[in-house]
């Protein structure tokens, strides 16, 4: 495993196949990639924010034709009031497509990546990084 860190991995539901593919790797501890179906909405963001709250970094996955991306920026808004790191990459063809994931992406606990690699490099140094908890209003 790369690293020992718990990664909560945030995406489009398209990408669940992809993650699930890089458990092996790496400690991917986001159940939202295991369904198939949503029973219960309530529970579902119950589950997500306890995950959340549990890892020690993020991956954000932002591809071409992605958005809109609602419930994803959601959860990486829940990780950053936690004061956990976001490592976004981000596969957008043009400078308005990415725009369309909003200014957070200068947050100081955000690392955007932008290259065809950026996957792989956000995943290694969520999986490596050394996370500064900060609680909510400090």
């Amino acid at each position: 495993m790369n690293g020992k860190n718990k990664i909560y991995v945030s995406s489009r539901m398209k990408h669940a196949e992809l993650w699930r593919s890089c458990r092996g790797p790496f400690n991917i501890i986001a159940s939202w990639i295991d369904e198939t179906e949503v029973e219960c909405f309530e529970q579902l963001w119950q589950r997500m924010q306890n995950e959340i709250k549990e890892a020690d970094a993020i991956v954000f996955l932002a591809e071409k034709g992605d958005a809109p991306f609602k419930d994803v920026l959601i959860e990486c808004g829940m990780a950053l009031s936690m004061g956990k790191p976001v490592f976004v990459a981000c596969k957008m063809e043009t400078e308005d497509e990415s725009r369309a994931i909003g200014s957070w992406l200068h947050h100081p606990l955000v690392t955007l990546y932008q290259t065809e690699d950026a996957l792989d490099k956000a995943l290694v140094s969520a999986a490596k990084c050394k996370t500064a908890y900060v609680s909510a209003g400090e």
